[in-house]
């Protein structure tokens, strides 16, 4: 079986720890000090976090949402991630309230990787931008968190409008073989070696 097809049959918790497999590539490359997993109820939308240096989320960090789904990433499935990141990197909810507030990329890694419509957005942050803010109150907010009133008014409007969607990222199937076969888990994970 094609190691891209392996992928799409893995439990969420393989999918994650795979995630941080594949990332720790890019620690061996420099890019990232540590690697962690945040996974479960309520990581606010963090499952997998990439850090720049050890003083953690007060310097540059990276986030990436591990979707395991039986499809590719529909609009339905980022709105409440997108708001996670938003609504607690307004209200500086932790750790969303130290020095870097918002990760510098917030990247879905998918096996069956994202639909086209998602694809389209990725590319086109303003529209992203806009297509969010169309289904805040009835696709984001539910999301975010039982209770939770978020209404984009006032001071989350205006953050809201600044916020910088360019983040938002994907990385394909492909992508992600070719560097996890990098690392020494990929044996174990695929075979051969």
């Amino acid at each position: 079986m094609p190691p891209v097809r392996l992928l799409q049959v893995m439990s969420a918790d393989d999918w994650e720890g795979f995630t941080e497999e594949w990332l720790s590539y890019h620690k061996d490359q420099g890019s990232y000090h540590t690697i962690k997993r945040y996974s479960g109820p309520g990581d606010l939308g963090l499952d997998v976090v990439a850090f720049t240096a050890p003083n953690g989320f007060a310097s540059p960090w990276d986030s990436y949402q591990c979707k395991q789904y039986d499809h590719a990433l529909q609009p339905t499935d980022v709105y409440g991630e997108v708001g996670k990141i938003i609504y607690h990197s307004f209200k500086r909810t932790p750790p969303f309230n130290q020095e870097c507030r918002v990760p510098r990329r917030h990247v879905f890694v998918c096996p069956r990787g994202v639909g086209i419509t998602v694809g389209r957005w990725l590319k086109d942050p303003d529209r992203f931008k806009q297509e969010v803010r169309g289904k805040w109150e009835s696709h984001c907010v539910p999301k975010i968190g039982a209770g939770v009133e978020a209404p984009l008014q006032g001071e989350l409007l205006a953050y809201f409008n600044d916020f910088d969607f360019s983040i938002f990222e994907d990385r394909t199937a492909v992508e992600l073989i070719a560097e996890h076969a990098k690392t020494p888990f990929h044996a174990s994970r695929f075979g051969g070696g």
